[in-house]
C-alpha cells in the first residue's frame, strides 16, 4: 500500500473551515474561511519559511477575534493581504 503524505483539498477545507457562500449579487459563489488555507498563508507576508513571533502574535489575535463577536471570515484574497 502506498501512502500519500499530503492532505487532500477536502481535508484542508475541513481543517480551515472553508464555506461556500453566494456573493452579494447572488450570481456567483465565493469561498470564505475561519483560517487561511496553506496556499493563502504561503502567499501572505507572514510566511517566512518557519513559524515565528509574528505568526504567533497573529494566531493569538485571531483566536481572540474568534472568541468575540468581531470575528470575520475571509476570502483567499483577504487572507493574502
Amino acid at each position: 500500500v502506498l501512502w500519500h503524505e499530503a492532505l487532500t483539498k477536502d481535508e484542508i477545507n475541513l481543517i480551515c473551515r472553508v464555506y461556500t457562500v453566494e456573493t452579494a449579487d447572488g450570481y456567483q459563489l465565493k469561498f470564505i474561511s475561519w483560517w487561511p488555507t496553506p496556499t493563502a498563508f504561503w502567499s501572505s507576508g507572514l510566511n517566512t519559511g518557519w513559524w515565528n513571533a509574528n505568526c504567533e502574535r497573529w494566531f493569538v489575535k485571531r483566536l481572540k477575534e474568534m472568541q468575540s463577536t468581531r470575528v470575520k471570515l475571509h476570502t483567499y484574497t483577504e487572507w493574502k493581504s
